[in-house]
């Protein structure tokens, strides 16, 4: 396109634009036989639209561990700093510590649920930090674990916002189990009897 033609398009622009403008002062541009609206109330407004962030805060299913989760060395449960346990007398990890608080709160609910009674949500604080916890083997967080761990958490937000009832605690369970079936399967007889019966 030659300069001649770009200065002919840029004055027809600018003539349009003071067109409206002295419409919109004047309040020529309102058809006759209707009430005029005030200049004030007539704008035109050009912004250009923020891109919108999701915060850690907004999306459960990062909320604990952030975007990209990370081990911390020398927390309670990471190697050489062992959680003390009844049940494994040299200690547990990070991560079997948080799970085996994950199943007592699954037989809770399900002892409420079969008594009639309501279930409580899901902690997002206790079923989020499977992200990043020390597991027993680090070897355990291969390339299957982050994506498993992320479908399973984003069953417990399922969870939170259902009924609760006694479907969706076992739906919960079964994606337990299903991830254990990937990762390391020797709970699942443990989380299993966490099961409510549907017929009680």
């Amino acid at each position: 396109m030659s300069n001649a033609s770009n200065q002919l398009s840029t004055i027809i622009i600018l003539s349009m634009v003071l067109y409206l403008a002295s419409c919109i002062e004047q309040g020529s541009a309102v058809p006759q036989g209707q009430p005029e609206v005030p200049a004030a109330k007539i704008a035109i407004v050009v912004k250009q639209e923020e891109p919108i962030t999701t915060t850690a805060t907004e999306n459960p299913i990062i909320e604990v561990c952030g975007e990209s989760p990370s081990l911390k060395p020398g927390v309670p449960g990471s190697p050489g700093n062992l959680i003390e346990s009844r049940i494994n007398p040299n200690g547990q990890s990070e991560l079997a510590h948080a799970m085996r608080v994950m199943l007592k709160e699954l037989m809770e609910n399900r002892d409420r649920l079969t008594k009639g009674e309501k279930a409580s949500s899901a902690s997002i604080a206790i079923h989020g930090k499977i992200r990043c916890a020390w597991p027993t083997v680090e070897s355990m967080r291969g390339g299957a674990y982050e994506p498993m761990a992320r479908q399973y958490l984003g069953e417990v937000v399922r969870y939170n916002s259902s009924v609760k009832g006694k479907a969706e605690h076992n739906r919960l369970v079964d994606a337990c189990i299903t991830c254990h079936k990937h990762t390391c399967d020797g709970p699942t007889i443990a989380i299993d009897a966490a099961r409510v019966s549907i017929n009680d």
